[in-house]
Formats: C-alpha cells, structure tokens, sequence
C-alpha cells in the first residue's frame, strides 16, 4: 500500500537543521529536518533508530535553540542514510516548529 494513503497529516517540506540526542545514546546529532506535519516531522539521519526511542531535539539555528521532544515511530533505510519518523510529544511544539521553517 502506498505510504501516502495512510497518513493522517498532510506533509510539508522542510530543510531545517537538527541537533538531537536520545534517552539511550546521549551524545548530540546532527542532521536536517525532510519533512514536518500536525503530528511530527521526519529527518535524514546516519544512524538507525529504535520505535519507541525519545529524543530530544533542538533548532540550533534559533537563539535561545528551540528544543522540544518526541518519540520515533518508524525507521527506514535508504540509500546510504535512514530517514526517521518522529511523533510530538505536545501538540503545540509542531506550530512552533512550522513558523520556524516560515523564517
């Protein structure tokens, strides 16, 4: 089936970088933001990340860095590169996130 058909949020672009730790592995990351919805967003990242995983996730490009939370909810490979699927842990932080991508 294809992946369009289930989604509940409409997608919208985005090339925002990303700073990120998890719970599991506290060392920050860096990568870029693909695309954002009403209920997370997806990056690109190196590294394969576990369902279930909570990250923390700052905006380095923001001063003060705007930081919120959310938990993976899926994880595919690609072509040299994972592409991670993460859900807002508070609602209001996606609204936050989109007038960042607006600037």
């Amino acid at each position: 089936m294809d992946q369009t058909l289930k989604r509940e949020y409409i997608r919208h672009p985005a090339l925002i970088p990303i700073e990120y730790k998890t719970q599991k592995k506290p060392e920050k990351k860096e990568d870029f933001i693909k695309n954002i919805s009403l209920g997370g967003l997806c990056f690109k990242s190196s590294d394969c990340l576990d369902i279930g995983d909570r990250l923390s996730i700052k905006i380095p490009i923001i001063n003060p860095k705007f930081q919120f939370h959310g938990n993976v909810v899926w994880c595919f490979k690609r072509q040299g590169f994972y592409e991670i699927g993460v859900k807002f842990l508070v609602k209001k932080d996606v609204h936050r996130v989109r007038m960042i991508q607006q600037i």
